[in-house]
């Protein structure tokens, strides 16, 4: 999944950093702005918002060339979704004529964007994909609450594109080949410890407010990279998240997929995902039974490791992610 991460700077209108809680429905929006890009939004909720002190704001944004930004962390809440912002990841989606309508590869990658954060959550797409319309009453994604029996197909779309089945585009019907579909794993470091004492602050700059002082041999869950040489951060035993420079801290590798399992719809298939990493550490990938379903290193790219699954006969696998010092699988079933 190619996301670009663009955060917007931490600040009470559009990026408040209040801990979300547990995610359980991801929120559709069409941004209301007719012809506007992701990055004008991106901009919007970055500086004239916050300027006329607006609350608003979303997590990601889908443009009408298909790219993806992230603007807010996942573990954050945004102002978008009224009273579901405490439990929603939100989506504001670009588009370009008064029918609220997406084109073709706007939609497509809303509907990959959707299933990417439905694997991650392990949310049922049918139950637990909502529009703002319904929460609120607002008449937002305008198309899907204009044409219900689009929205009810956008929904079947991203389960299928979930469990890598071929589907049509809800609002055109045309069909959205199955080999188009990716997984992405990452690889990293989700925990440190502090080497000497040190400020954690309110953002990652040397000059803004010192939240606390960490002490040597404090251990921390890492949320985000935001910029070279800093790193977010939440200290144990608190909930506060905030900032330090990554030169005082000891990283701790670690894996982590972005989808808990994976769905095969028959023999004969063939699935592409990548792995990225920040370990130097080498990366093994394998099957538990390769009868099953095989697996094999394709290239290496500016995205990361490509690497291809293929099925072979029904039953259940687990596919390893290792290197030298950390681990994980994904359960993969070939029905």
């Amino acid at each position: 999944m190619d996301i670009k991460q663009e955060f917007i700077t931490p600040n009470k209108y559009t990026r408040p950093q209040i801990r979300l809680q547990k995610v359980k429905k991801i929120a559709i929006h069409y941004t209301g702005d007719i012809g506007a890009t992701a990055q004008n939004e991106h901009d919007y909720f970055n500086g004239t918002c916050i300027r006329e002190q607006r609350y608003a704001s979303c997590h990601y944004l889908v443009g009408l060339q298909g790219e993806k930004i992230q603007i807010i962390p996942d573990n954050e809440l945004s102002y978008c979704t009224n009273q579901a912002n405490a439990y929603s990841i939100n989506i504001e989606t670009c588009y370009e004529i008064s029918s609220g309508k997406f084109n073709q590869i706007t939609e497509k990658s809303l509907i990959e964007l959707a299933a990417f954060l439905c694997r991650k959550y392990g949310l049922n797409p049918i139950n637990d994909l909502i529009r703002h319309y319904d929460v609120t009453g607002k008449v937002c994604p305008k198309y899907y609450v204009d044409h219900p029996d689009v929205w009810n197909k956008f929904k079947q779309a991203v389960k299928g594109c979930m469990n890598g089945s071929s589907y049509t585009l809800p609002s055109y019907g045309s069909p959205v080949n199955s080999s188009d579909i990716h997984l992405t794993s990452t690889t990293g470091y989700k925990h440190a410890i502090t080497t000497a004492s040190i400020n954690m602050r309110s953002s990652y700059n040397l000059s803004a407010n010192i939240m606390m002082v960490l002490p040597k041999g404090k251990q921390c869950e890492i949320i985000n990279y935001p910029t070279d040489g800093w790193v977010q951060i939440k200290p144990d035993g608190s909930n506060r998240i905030g900032y330090c420079v990554t030169q005082y801290l000891e990283l701790t590798p670690s894996i982590e997929l972005d989808t808990k399992s994976y769905i095969f719809n028959g023999v004969g298939k063939i699935y592409q995902f990548i792995i990225k990493t920040d370990s130097k550490k080498q990366l093994y990938v394998s099957s538990s039974d390769r009868d099953i379903v095989s697996v094999k290193y394709v290239s290496t790219d500016s995205r990361g490791q490509k690497w291809q699954i293929d099925s072979h006969k029904k039953g259940s696998v687990k596919i390893y992610v290792k290197t030298d010092n950390a681990s994980t699988y994904l359960p993969v079933t070939v029905k």
